[in-house]
């Protein structure tokens, strides 16, 4: 991994709760990364940007 750049990795993130969504955000920053949920009413708010939990 030393000569390798970052934006090669991906990274899923499951379930956008108290821990998720902050670890998303974070690792968002430097690699692409994918969030997952199944609450329905959860993903409308965060396609908002409505962030409850934080």
């Amino acid at each position: 991994m030393n000569n390798t750049n970052n934006r090669e990795f991906e990274i899923a993130i499951i379930g956008m709760g108290y821990v998720g969504l902050p670890l998303f955000l974070e690792f968002s920053k430097t690699y692409k990364t994918i969030g997952f949920d199944i609450d329905s009413k959860k993903i409308e708010r965060l396609k908002k940007h409505i962030i409850l939990q934080i």
